[in-house]
C-alpha cells in the first residue's frame, strides 16, 4: 500500500501507457483515476466509489489483459471464475455451487474477481408475461443478481464482468447503475488508438521498435482503411443511437433490432483492424515472425489486405 495522499510520480506510468481501443484512452484513464488511485491512496486500501464494472465487446480486444494489469498495479490476487466453476455439479447443482462461491468471495479482502465469459448467467430475460419463453438461464440470472449486490456492498473486492457479447444481450438488472458502478464497451481499436499503439510498440523477441518509415506506412494505409469504412461506420452508429433513443424500455423488439444491426455491422464492415493484426504486421516490418518480411510500402499494403482476408469467414447472405 502507498501510505500517502499522493501516488509517487511515475508510479502508474506503465498502466497509463496501455493502449485501449478508444480515441483518447478513456477506459485506461478511467480505471486509473476511479479505481487505482483512490484504492492505492485510501487509508483502508479498499475501493471507494467504483468497485465493480462491466467490460463488453468482441473477442480479441484484450479485455482480460487489462484486468490482469489492473490487479498487478494494485498488487492484489486475481481470481478468475468461468462457467465450469459454477457448473461443476451440473445445472442441477448450480445454486449450491454459486452459494458456496459467493460465500467465499464476500469474506475476501483486497482481491480482484473476474467473471470471465459468464454472460449466459446474465442474459436478458423476457418479461414475466412471457414466462413460457424463459430459459433455465433466466432463472439463474434471478439468483445471481442478489449475490452480485451483496458482493458490491461489501466493497472489499473489485469485481469485473468480462463478456464477449454486446450490452443489449445482457439483462437490464445486471447493467443498471446500482448493480455495477461502471460499464465500458471494448471494441477493436479506432485509428487514433491504432497509431498510438504502434508509436510505442516494441518486439517481444528483440525489443526493436518500428522506424519512422514503418510508422508512415501504417499511417497511410490505416488512414485509407478508415476513410473507406467511415461512411458505413457512421451510418451504423446513427442507427444504433436512434434505436436506443426510441426504445427507452429496451423491450424484445429493441433487442431483436439491435441483433439485426449487429449482423449488418458484421457483414458491412469488411475491414476491421485488430491489435493482433497490428502485431503481426509490425513483426514483419522488422523481419520477424511468420510470413515474408515487409520491406516496401507496396508490400505493406498487400500484407494488410491479406490480413483482412484472414480475419474471418464470409457472412451468409
Amino acid at each position: 500500500m502507498i501510505r500517502s495522499s499522493e501516488v509517487p510520480e511515475g508510479y502508474l506510468d506503465k498502466f497509463y501507457g496501455i493502449t485501449d481501443p478508444t480515441p483518447d484512452n478513456s477506459i485506461v484513464n478511467g480505471i486509473a483515476q476511479e479505481i487505482l488511485l483512490p484504492t492505492l491512496t485510501g487509508a483502508s486500501e479498499r475501493p471507494v466509489d467504483t468497485a465493480s464494472f462491466l467490460l463488453y465487446g468482441p473477442p480479441g480486444t484484450r479485455k482480460t489483459s487489462l484486468i490482469e494489469r489492473m490487479a498487478k498495479e494494485l498488487r492484489w490476487p486475481l481470481i478468475t471464475l468461468s462457467p465450469p466453476a459454477f457448473l461443476r455439479g451440473g445445472i442441477e447443482g448450480f445454486e449450491a455451487s454459486a452459494d458456496e462461491i459467493f460465500e467465499d468471495l464476500v469474506h475476501l479482502k483486497r482481491v480482484v474477481v473476474l467473471f470471465d465469459e459468464c454472460e449466459d448467467f446474465f442474459r436478458w430475460r423476457p418479461p414475466p408475461s412471457q414466462l413460457e419463453s424463459r430459459t433455465v438461464g433466466a432463472f439463474i440470472t434471478s439468483g445471481m443478481l442478489p449475490r452480485l449486490q451483496r458482493l458490491r456492498q461489501e466493497r472489499w473486492v473489485i469485481f469485473v464482468i468480462n463478456t464477449n457479447v454486446e450490452a443489449f444481450e445482457l439483462d437490464d438488472a445486471v447493467t443498471r447503475r446500482g448493480r455495477l458502478d461502471k460499464a465500458a464497451r471494448v471494441g477493436h481499436p479506432v485509428l487514433e488508438a491504432q497509431l498510438r499503439y504502434l508509436s510505442t510498440w516494441s518486439s517481444r523477441r528483440s525489443g526493436n521498435r518500428l522506424t519512422d518509415e514503418h510508422l508512415a506506412w501504417f499511417s497511410s494505409a490505416l488512414g485509407s482503411v478508415e476513410n473507406e469504412m467511415k461512411t458505413q461506420r457512421e451510418r451504423l452508429a446513427k442507427e444504433r443511437d436512434v434505436l436506443q433513443r426510441d426504445n427507452p424500455d429496451r423491450g424484445p423488439e429493441y433487442r431483436e433490432q439491435m441483433s439485426d444491426l449487429q449482423k449488418d455491422e458484421a457483414k458491412t464492415l469488411t475491414k476491421v483492424v485488430t491489435f493482433g493484426m497490428l502485431d503481426q504486421l509490425a513483426q514483419r516490418c522488422l523481419g520477424e515472425g511468420a510470413g515474408s518480411p515487409i520491406s516496401t510500402h507496396e508490400s505493406f499494403v498487400e500484407n494488410l489486405g491479406q490480413e483482412f482476408n484472414r480475419f474471418g469467414p464470409d457472412q451468409f447472405g
